[in-house]
């Protein structure tokens, strides 16, 4: 009796580890024979399973059957795990966590997981374009993280960091692929946004045109950076280029504008003024501008008529007056096409105050 005790106690014994890992091999017949839903319901409960929720093996396979279904074309099998990609990477970490011995399935999942990049680059662009971007930002912090000397995840994670103002995070992307050898025009433009030193500023520039001879967006660039330093006539020569390459781009030309206003060349300035509302007659800040600067010739003009001598006034302060009138008049029409151009509130009290002492000294 006792041997048969034994022997049926083992038989037991087997039987029941059997049925622990049925599922496991269940769940990797169906998944081998591409019946994604019921490989799902299999790998699911091993996972849970008190006897198998531990095993490695369990969650790589999890892994494996997760990774398809976020790759299927079929939509009765997607829609069974919408968030498939996460869920594969998250099971195989857990599997590598359960063999820290590093076997067999954590060789296996490390693989596995260094597979899964091209999806999550793939998978976070997808949502950056549709505005998914904190979304998105959490794929391509983990594409980093699967392949580390691979560019495409820290550019991504560059416009993502960007578009979230996550300057810190932007900041150790451009220092990761400037050490990757990384170029490319808009990555100079992110670089030199981010440097706050004036002359480094200034030598990435200069590498920037070194490597890119000509670039249209680096000359901007360059007419930028100059402003931002207070160098207006070195600003003005990047933009006066940009508008020989672009004659009738507005935006060049407007740069060109308030470039002479910074260098106080006012006839200038409305000249290029003029050229852009030939070009864009709706053209806001050119209207604008032109109504602040006849604004000021028409106060200036009108003060030198109020310090005229009696005599002075008989012989040339009704001409003065004239040209006074001309003045605001010019500015009058301008600010009022202004007006009627932008939503901005602060604009509009701008406007409307110039409007009113417009009129307030004309009626005087």
């Amino acid at each position: 009796m006792k041997k048969i005790f034994i022997f049926l106690f083992t038989v037991a014994v087997s039987v029941t580890a059997f049925s622990q890992s049925s599922a496991i091999l269940d769940a990797v017949l169906y998944h081998k024979n591409q019946e994604l839903d019921k490989a799902k319901l299999e790998i699911d409960k091993a996972v849970v399973h008190e006897k198998t929720k531990a095993d490695p093996q369990a969650w790589y396979q999890k892994g494996v059957i997760y990774t398809d279904l976020s790759r299927t074309e079929k939509p009765e099998f997607a829609s069974l795990a919408p968030n498939a990609l996460m869920d594969a990477y998250d099971a195989f970490k857990k599997a590598k966590e359960l063999d820290p011995a590093q076997g067999q399935y954590y060789k296996l999942a490390e693989t596995k997981l260094k597979e899964l990049y091209p999806d999550f680059i793939n998978k976070g662009a997808d949502e950056y374009n549709t505005e998914k971007v904190k979304e998105a930002y959490t794929k391509f912090k983990i594409a980093q993280e699967l392949n580390p000397n691979d560019t495409s995840g820290y550019i991504y994670g560059c416009y993502a960091a960007e578009t979230l103002g996550d300057d810190e995070n932007l900041k150790k992307y451009v220092d990761k692929l400037v050490s990757l050898n990384y170029k490319s025009q808009e990555f100079y433009r992110t670089r030199i946004y981010l440097e706050q030193d004036p002359a480094k500023k200034l030598t990435i520039l200069k590498e920037a045109e070194t490597a890119y001879p000509g670039s249209e967006l680096l000359i901007e660039i360059a007419g930028d950076v100059y402003s931002e330093q207070g160098k207006y006539q070195e600003a003005l020569k990047e933009y006066q280029k940009l508008v020989t390459l672009m004659p009738e781009n507005v935006a060049a030309l407007t740069k060109v504008a308030i470039q002479y206003e910074k260098l106080q060349q006012t006839d200038k300035a409305l000249e290029t003024y003029d050229r852009i509302l030939k070009l864009d007659n709706f053209h806001f800040i050119a209207n604008y501008n032109k109504a602040i600067i006849y604004f000021e010739k028409g106060k200036a003009e009108n003060e030198k008529v109020h310090k005229l001598s009696v005599d002075e006034y008989h012989k040339q302060g009704k001409a003065m007056e004239e040209e006074v009138n001309k003045l605001f008049a010019t500015a009058y029409s301008h600010a009022s096409a202004a007006l009627k151009l932008t939503n901005d509130d602060d604009d509009q009290k701008n406007i409307n105050l110039m409007i009113s002492e417009i009129n307030k000294i004309i009626k005087k």
